[in-house]
C-alpha cells in the first residue's frame, strides 16, 4: 500500500513514494495538488481490483532527509534543532565531512545519501554552489540558496525592499551574495532564494544581534541605539522554522525573510531587554542616526514583532 500524508498546505503531504508502475521500489518524488486529485481517481478506480493506493491521513510516516551546509554556523546550528523538531532528518555537508572542492566527491557524496532538499547556508564558491545546483536539478530535489538582507544598499532603491527589486548593493559582500543568485536561478529556476534579515539569537555567541549589542557595551559600557534605524531582523528560530516552511509548503521563488513589520532598532533592543529579560543590556538613545532598510515581506507566514507585543518608542 501506498499512503499519502497530510500537510499544512494542501491537506496532503507533497512526498509519497511512487514508482511509474505503482510499486514502492522508487525514489522519492514530489506531486503538487492537482497530481494528488489524478491519484486520488486512480485509488477510488483500482482500490476494489488491485489494492494499489488507499488515502490515509496518518501524520509522521514519511519524512525528508535535508542536506545542510554550513550546519556548525550560527544559523546552521539552529536549522539541525529545527529539522529535528519537525521530525525531518538531517545530512550535514561541512568541509570535515568532504572535500567541497571535489565536485566527483561532492556528487558521489550526494548520491549515496540522495538528500530531498539541500539547505545552503555556507559561504562557498560558484563551484560549489553550481555542483550543488546541477545535482539538484537533475534529481527533482529542493534547494534552497540563503542570501542576504545586505545585498541592499539603500542608494538606489527605497525601501522596504521587494523581492522584484533589483539589488543595488556594492560592497564586497553584497556583489558576492548577488552573483551566487544569479547563478542559483540560471542553473536552476525551480530553486528557492531566500533573503535573511539580522538574526536574533537567545544569547551573545556567534553571528546575531546580542552579540554585537555585548560587543558594544563591553566596549563603551552602553549601546546608544536610534529611534530612526529600521534593520531587517527575525529571531534565529523563527529563521529556521520559515526554512523549513519554504520547502514543505510554498512553491520556488525568491522570498524575503523578515519578521520587522516597522520597529526602530532602539525598539528591538528595548524588547530584548525589558520583555525577553536581557537586564544587562545598558540602553541609551543618544544615537540620531537615520535609515530603513526593511525587506518588504508578503509571501510566506513569519511571526512579526507586533504579533510578539513588541512596542514602538518615540
Amino acid at each position: 500500500n501506498i499512503t499519502l500524508l497530510t500537510c499544512p498546505c494542501l491537506s496532503v503531504s507533497p512526498y509519497l513514494n511512487l514508482s511509474k508502475d505503482l510499486n514502492l521500489k522508487s525514489d522519492k518524488s514530489i506531486f503538487c495538488f492537482w497530481e494528488f486529485m489524478c491519484l486520488y481517481v486512480l485509488s477510488y478506480v483500482y482500490k476494489k481490483k488491485l489494492d494499489i493506493l488507499i488515502i490515509s491521513s496518518n501524520i509522521g510516516e514519511i519524512y525528508m532527509l535535508i542536506a545542510v551546509t554550513g550546519s556548525s554556523g550560527t544559523i546552521g546550528k539552529e536549522l539541525i534543532k529545527t529539522i529535528k523538531n519537525r521530525k525531518h532528518n538531517f545530512l550535514q555537508m561541512n568541509r570535515g565531512d568532504l572535500d567541497i572542492n571535489n565536485k566527483n566527491e561532492v556528487i558521489n557524496f550526494l548520491n549515496l545519501n540522495k538528500p530531498d532538499a539541500i539547505i545552503h547556508l555556507a559561504k562557498a564558491d560558484k563551484n560549489y554552489t553550481r555542483v550543488l545546483l546541477e545535482w539538484s536539478k537533475k534529481n527533482n530535489t529542493k534547494f534552497i540558496f540563503t542570501s542576504t538582507y545586505k545585498v541592499f544598499s539603500g542608494k538606489k532603491l527605497d525601501s522596504p525592499y521587494q523581492v522584484y527589486d533589483r539589488p543595488d548593493g556594492t560592497d564586497e559582500f553584497a556583489q558576492y551574495k548577488i552573483e551566487l543568485e544569479d547563478l542559483v536561478f540560471d542553473v536552476y529556476p525551480e530553486s528557492y532564494i531566500a533573503r535573511l534579515a539580522w538574526q536574533i539569537g537567545k544569547k551573545p555567541g556567534g553571528y546575531n544581534m546580542l552579540s554585537f549589542i555585548k560587543d558594544q557595551i563591553d566596549k563603551r559600557g552602553i549601546i546608544h541605539a536610534s529611534k530612526n534605524l529600521y534593520l531587517s531582523a527575525m529571531f534565529l528560530e523563527d529563521t529556521t522554522n520559515a526554512l523549513i516552511d519554504l520547502i514543505e509548503s510554498y512553491m520556488p521563488g525568491l522570498y524575503h525573510l523578515e519578521s520587522n513589520d516597522g520597529f526602530s532598532f532602539y525598539d528591538i533592543i528595548y524588547f530584548l531587554k525589558h520583555t525577553l529579560g536581557h537586564e544587562w543590556i545598558i540602553l541609551g538613545d543618544n544615537k540620531k542616526f537615520s535609515k530603513n532598510d526593511l525587506m518588504e515581506n508578503n509571501k510566506i507566514k513569519v511571526t512579526t514583532f507586533t504579533e510578539l507585543g513588541m512596542k514602538h518608542h518615540k
